[in-house]
């Protein structure tokens, strides 16, 4: 990954997918692809 070694941490929200891929990077870099969804708890969608 690019990224790697050049940001702590690469978090990807609302994938509509179920995955199982969270992981540290061999330069230390922790990567999760669905961290859920973050919003205002009363907003529309959150309502």
């Amino acid at each position: 990954m690019v990224l790697d070694d050049g940001v702590s941490g690469v978090l990807v929200t609302h994938t509509h997918v179920g995955t199982v891929d969270a992981k540290i990077m061999p330069q230390g870099t922790a990567y999760l692809t669905d961290v859920g969804m973050t919003k205002p708890k009363d907003s529309v969608i959150g309502s």
